[in-house]
């Protein structure tokens, strides 16, 4: 939602609105915290900034200076979305305008401008080096905000009450609700619209989504490949097995006096069974061997379809051989089930 300039004119005014909104959300029945974000995760946004580090001689180069995704939160962001912070402390109503500013920096963060440091307590500035300085008070897990395959940047939030006027110029003074509730989330539509209209009835309330719809949106494209490869991948199987059963059953028939004259001799079914299932078995090993080190070259390919899974991922690809694997002993079961009832007497008549 987005406030008009005209009643909402000063950071104070805009702040004290949203913080009073989330206020009355969490009360409401069903709702377990509420939250204001500037941004949210997979949906993209928020500001590309520089960062100078207090201590630091200020790069010589423009593009050497450290950059930065500035977003503005408000208490009980981190427990709404359920994202661990992993060191120091979260924001808290200690942290309003007056007091110094603040902030919370993501591990990617921290991995890239204080790697061998505590960042807890380091200070910094945004967008030019001549403004107060911001002190960091808390460490945060990362979290996906450009879609579930894109690389994690360096993020730094800060509180709701501390954004100045320049800042909300760059919100438009627009800004995000977040609810966590219970049972159906859709159904708090109407009692995030309740609240809003309670506060100020000329405001519209639009795009109300829950995180699944986001993250159903975020992977769409992800899905729908992964669907395609999936289905592809069962043909595949369904086709590999046709063609063991067909090469058996060719391969068995051919065999049939061979296979007579075993039994003719003493073989027991038993052992008729296990050739044709040994032989079998080394037809299934090298198509499988074969596959899989197709598979592996062609691995590249998936990288996109993967979030938080290696392509060459061990536990996938011994799954998929054990499933093709199974698949084609199963068809090799057929013809050596039918090769054991060969009647010795009938085929050497018939030789």
């Amino acid at each position: 939602m987005a406030l008009p300039e005209a009643r909402y004119g000063t950071p104070v005014r805009v702040a004290a609105f949203y913080q009073e909104l989330a206020e009355r959300v969490r009360l409401r029945p069903g709702v377990t915290s509420a939250a204001i974000a500037s941004h949210v995760p997979l949906a993209g946004g928020g500001f590309n900034i520089s960062m100078f580090i207090d201590g630091r001689p200020r790069p010589a180069r423009v593009e050497d200076t450290p950059m930065v995704f500035l977003r503005f939160v408000s208490p009980d962001y981190f427990a709404t979305l359920g994202v661990r912070v992993a060191r120091g402390r979260d924001f808290d109503g200690a942290d309003r305008g007056s007091a110094p500013t603040v902030a919370i920096v993501n591990q990617t963060a921290v991995r890239r401008h204080w790697p061998d440091e505590d960042p807890i307590g380091k200070r910094f500035r945004l967008d030019d080096d001549r403004e107060a300085p911001v002190e960091i008070v808390g460490v945060v897990a990362d979290v996906k905000h450009f879609g579930l395959a894109q690389s994690t940047e360096p993020e730094v939030f800060v509180p709701l009450p501390q954004a100045t006027l320049m800042h909300w110029q760059w919100l438009e003074r627009s800004m995000i609700l977040l609810a966590r509730t219970r049972g159906n989330p859709e159904a708090a539509a109407g009692v995030v619209r309740e609240a809003v209209w309670t506060l100020d009835d000329q405001l519209p309330v639009y795009d109300i989504r829950s995180m699944e719809q986001l993250r159903g949106e975020a992977t769409g494209e992800e899905r729908t490949g992964l669907a395609l490869v999936g289905a592809f991948a069962a043909i595949a199987v369904v086709l590999a097995t046709v063609g063991v059963y067909g090469v058996m059953a060719f391969m068995v028939s051919g065999r049939s006096r061979e296979i007579g004259i075993r039994l003719a001799l003493g073989a027991r079914p038993g052992d008729v069974l296990w050739m044709i299932l040994r032989d079998g078995g080394r037809l299934t090993v090298t198509g499988v061997v074969g596959g899989l080190i197709a598979a592996f070259a062609l691995t590249r390919t998936l990288r996109t379809f993967l979030f938080e899974t290696a392509p060459t991922d061990a536990v996938t690809f011994a799954t998929f051989g054990a499933v093709i694997a199974f698949a084609a002993m199963l068809a090799c079961f057929v013809p050596a089930r039918s090769a054991t009832r060969v009647d010795p007497a009938s085929v050497l008549r018939a030789e």
